[in-house]
């Protein structure tokens, strides 16, 4: 009888955690949240240029078919902001933390310049926009001779 009483005495000490093992617990949840965090963060700003890739891709996409439709040249106008299409209507804006490197015939494309939509060249040199947010980085392209646009589906 003497045995039984000391094992159920025994049993309620070895059925806790202890202290180092709760901390150990501790540690271990709070590094794999902190992956999930950083991850989450980085998934955010990937879903953010793709869907300013994707307007912009749809923008010029519009642009060509209207010059084409209509007969008439449209202008792409690049800023450090955004851009316009003038005879489109458009005007956008980038979401915070965006930047943009334009590029046509290997100079960078200026206010000054636009970049022109005509209904007889369909563009009048290839452009490569570069957009990018905390190193993530999405490229559009739209083609010299086809005029077609890629880099986004």
């Amino acid at each position: 009888m003497d045995q039984t009483a000391t094992s159920s005495a025994s049993k309620p000490a070895d059925a806790g955690l202890t202290l180092l093992e709760m901390l150990a617990a501790l540690a271990i949840t709070a590094i794999v949240t902190s992956f999930v965090a950083l991850s989450l963060a980085g998934s955010r700003d990937a879903r953010t240029l793709d869907q300013a890739a994707s307007r912009l891709a749809g923008d010029l996409r519009a642009a060509r078919t209207e010059a084409l439709r209509s007969g008439r040249a449209l202008a792409l106008v690049a800023s450090p902001a955004g851009y316009t299409i003038e005879g489109l209507t458009i005007e956008r804006r980038w979401p915070s933390s965006v930047d943009a490197n334009w590029m046509t015939a290997g100079t960078t494309l200026s206010p000054r310049e636009p970049f022109v939509f005509s209904p007889e060249r369909l563009t009048q040199a290839g452009l490569r926009v570069e957009i990018q947010r905390e190193g993530v980085v999405r490229q559009i392209r739209v083609d010299a001779i086809t005029g077609r646009i890629h880099g986004v589906d």
